[in-house]
């Protein structure tokens, strides 16, 4: 089972029908597995995020949650692990060799995980080592997402970012004006480091 799948019991204490909902969002999860054959290396996406949020929003509206009210959980869930993604991130980046490259370590990352190759059509604006400005106008988890009927989650992943990289350190600024899955005409990313 999928760590997403596995940690969501833990997320979803509350609910009184939770073992109906996991049960519910395995199968479907399962079953957009096996629908979708894409290359391994797409897998950090696709079946750690991606499948795992689709799957989730279904089986809660399968338990008699509204469509907004199964959005905003699932989009919780993912505010809550950047949250978490957030905390880690940030001793990270104190070190003193990753503090001194945080704009090159961003852009390389970028450039190995959000590429065409994963599904993503990224145009660099601006790559130097104090600046590394970034769209996204093409998007899987959009795409992927939309082909599911399940658009209102994508935001949760927006969100992830903004949470991820807003308040990292110092000075390091993260700023962006749109999402794709917030209904903009592309993800703007903008990460630049302040004397």
């Amino acid at each position: 089972m999928n760590s997403y799948l596995r940690n969501l019991s833990t997320f979803l204490a509350d609910y009184e029908n939770k073992k109906t909902i996991q049960k519910d969002a395995l199968k479907y999860y399962k079953a957009i597995v096996k629908e979708n054959n894409e290359p391994r290396y797409m897998y950090v996406h696709t079946r750690e995020r991606i499948y795992p949020a689709i799957a989730t929003f279904k089986a809660l509206m399968d338990n008699g949650y509204e469509r907004k009210e199964s959005a905003e959980i699932v989009n919780e869930y993912y505010r809550f692990r950047a949250r978490k993604s957030a905390k880690a991130l940030k001793k990270v980046v104190k070190l003193p060799l990753i503090k001194n490259k945080i704009i090159t370590i961003m852009s390389k990352a970028t450039s190995s995980l959000f590429n065409d190759k994963h599904g993503f059509d990224v145009k660099v604006v601006e790559s130097n080592k104090k600046r590394f400005r970034f769209d996204i106008v093409a998007c899987p988890y959009y795409q992927i997402c939309e082909r599911y009927d399940a658009k209102e989650i994508v935001a949760g992943f927006c969100e992830a970012d903004e949470i991820c990289y807003g308040d990292l350190m110092n000075n390091f600024s993260f700023k962006r004006s749109q999402t794709i899955g917030k209904g903009g005409d592309k993800c703007d990313f903008d990460f630049e480091v302040k004397d």
